[in-house]
């Protein structure tokens, strides 16, 4: 078996763009490395939470991961995006806590520079769902944005990422 051979694998890789009052997931399934549409299994975007109190957040987020816990399980790499905020960044430790075999943290700067999206966050916006809706699909729901980043990320792991991650 070539070298080329031995890196093509099939895989299942969810992006998740953390917020406790838009958390989008992303659900990709597709060969590493290679170019073409994944297939989108899943994509969802949804409030778990009312307040962005410490508290709050944290049982928020476990009870999300509780919810989801069959599709985390399931995929072999997470990829979250880097957070400034804290209450994120809460949540970005809770779930590389639960699944750290299996999560990667990238920076946003990374994705920008990768796909060639412009480093302004009200452009980047605009330039990550006029990517979603070219790459991936169409795009249900009132939080495009984040709908849109959390493909993002997803379609960084299938193609970007080390395999085996680590």
């Amino acid at each position: 078996m070539t070298q080329a051979a031995a890196e093509v694998r099939l895989l299942t890789v969810i992006g998740i763009d953390a917020g406790f009052a838009n958390l989008s997931m992303c659900v990709l399934r597709g060969y590493h490395g290679m170019p073409g549409v994944p297939h989108v299994m899943s994509w969802t975007n949804e409030r778990i939470s009312k307040g962005g109190s410490e508290d709050a957040v944290f049982w928020a987020t476990l009870s999300w991961m509780d919810k989801n816990e069959e599709t985390l399980a399931n995929a072999d790499y997470i990829v979250l995006e880097r957070q400034m905020r804290s209450p994120f960044k809460e949540m970005n430790v809770m779930i590389r806590t639960r699944y750290s075999h299996k999560v990667t943290l990238v920076y946003p700067r990374t994705l920008s520079s990768k796909y060639g999206f412009s480093m302004k966050r009200a452009e980047k916006k605009r330039d990550t769902i006029k990517w979603a809706l070219n790459n991936i699909g169409a795009i249900e729901g009132a939080k495009r944005d984040d709908l849109a980043d959390s493909a993002l990320l997803a379609h960084y792991g299938l193609n970007y990422i080390k395999v085996p991650l680590g």
